[in-house]
C-alpha cells in the first residue's frame, strides 16, 4: 500500500487469473496475501464451455461467485442505486480509495487511454479503480491495454467522468458499481477431499453448478473435460468463417492447465501427496502443450494460416487423454490419502 500526501494506492498484483476482467479483478487484490492462496487452490478447478450463440463468456473456469470469498469485504450497487447518492462520480471514487475499497464498474473505453476504443469507438467495459494521484489529477486502473496485457495505467479525472457518464448513451448490459476492500480477519480451511472431489467433476465432466441448486438454478454449459468437444467445434468453425476468432479460449485452456499444476504442487509442499508420484512434474508437459496451443492461436491471427489451427484440432484428443490419465492418478492418490486420515 502506498500512501504519500495526495498519492494513494491500493495493492494490486500480477496473477495467473486474468482471462477475464471480472474475476481477475478480485484475483489481483487477494493474491497480494499468501493467506488466500488455500482458497484460490480450491476454486478454478472445473471449466465450463456456454454452447449459447454469441455467448459473451464462452469458455470460463466455473465459480459460483468470484468476489464471495473470505478476503474480500464486497458492496454491490449499480447504475440506478448510486444516482441516489447525489455525488460527483470523482469524489465518490477517490472517497472510496481513501477507505481501502477498490472500485469495480463499467465506463466507456472512448475516453480511456491506453484501449483500443480510446478516441476511435464507443465501448463498455469493465474496469477496477486502485488509486489515485491528485498532483496529476488522475486515477490509477487496471484491465487489458491496446496491446492486449493487463496491467496498470492512468486516467484523467475528467477522461473518466466522461467514460462514467457517457455510458448510459451507449448499448451496456453491465451496470455494477461494485466495492472491494481486503478482509484481514478471513479464515479458510483447505479440505483436501472436497477438492479432489472438485477435479473429478472435472475429470468426468459433472455439473458443479447443481451443487449450488438451493440458491440459484443449475447452468447449462458442457462441463470439465465435455468441453473440449465445444472447444475442438469452436476452432473448426473458425476454420470455415463460421465463428470469429479469439484468443481468449485457448487463454482461458492455458491458464486452467497452469492453474492446475500450481494446484499439484502446493498438494505435494503440503504434504497431502508424496512428491515421489511425479504428479506435479507429469502435468508441467500439459501446461507446456496448452501454451503452444495458446501460441499457434496468437501466430494464427497474425498470418491466417489455417494449418496452426488444423495442428490444434489433430492434437487436442491426444491432449485430453494425456491430461485424463494425470488426473486419474491424482485422484486415486488423493483417495488413498484420505482413506489414511
Amino acid at each position: 500500500m502506498l500512501k504519500k500526501g495526495s498519492v494513494y494506492q491500493l495493492p494490486v498484483t500480477n496473477i495467473n487469473h486474468r482471462g477475464y476482467q471480472f474475476y481477475a479483478f478480485p484475483m489481483s487484490i487477494i493474491s497480494n496475501y499468501p493467506e488466500s492462496l488455500p482458497w484460490i487452490h480450491s476454486n478454478f478447478i472445473q471449466m465450463c464451455y456456454d454452447r449459447s450463440e454469441n455467448s459473451p463468456v464462452p469458455f470460463a473456469p466455473y465459480i459460483f461467485d468470484y468476489a464471495q470469498n473470505p478476503w474480500l469485504i464486497t458492496h454491490k450497487l449499480d447504475r440506478s442505486i448510486y444516482s441516489i447518492f447525489n455525488k460527483d462520480i470523482i469524489d465518490f471514487v477517490r472517497e472510496s480509495i481513501d477507505r481501502d475499497y477498490y472500485v469495480y464498474l463499467n465506463v466507456d473505453e472512448f475516453f480511456i487511454p491506453n484501449r483500443n476504443a480510446f478516441q476511435n469507438y464507443n465501448y463498455s467495459h469493465d474496469i477496477l479503480i486502485f488509486g489515485y494521484d491528485e498532483v496529476k489529477g488522475v486515477f490509477n486502473v487496471l484491465g487489458y491495454d491496446h496491446n492486449y496485457e493487463f496491467k496498470k495505467s492512468e486516467v484523467s479525472y475528467q477522461n473518466f467522468k466522461a467514460a462514467f457518464n457517457n455510458i448510459d448513451s451507449i448499448t451496456n448490459y453491465c451496470n455494477q458499481i461494485y466495492l472491494y476492500k481486503y478482509n484481514p480477519d478471513g479464515k479458510y480451511t483447505f479440505n483436501f477431499d472436497v477438492v479432489i472431489d472438485l477435479i473429478e467433476d472435472y475429470l468426468y465432466s459433472r455439473n458443479t453448478s447443481s451443487k449450488f441448486y438451493m440458491v440459484q438454478d443449475t447452468m447449462d454449459r458442457a462441463y470439465g473435460m465435455k468441453s473440449y468437444m465445444y472447444l475442438k467445434k469452436y476452432l473448426a468453425d473458425l476454420l470455415v468463417g463460421k465463428s470469429s476468432y479469439d484468443i481468449r479460449n485457448l487463454h482461458c485452456l492455458l491458464e486452467h492447465k497452469i492453474a492446475m499444476q500450481k494446484r499439484i504442487e502446493f498438494f505435494e509442499s503440503e504434504g497431502y501427496i508424496d512428491t515421489s508420484y511425479n504428479l506435479s512434474k507429469d502435468y508441467i508437459d500439459i501446461q507446456k502443450k496448452a501454451l503452444d496451443f495458446r501460441n499457434m492461436m496468437i501466430k494464427s491471427g497474425f498470418d491466417k494460416n489455417p494449418k496452426r489451427i488444423e495442428q490444434i484440432i489433430d492434437a487436442l484428443d491426444t491432449f485430453k487423454l494425456q491430461e485424463s490419465e494425470i488426473l486419474e492418478r491424482l485422484i486415486q492418490v488423493g483417495k488413498e490419502h484420505g482413506s489414511n486420515e
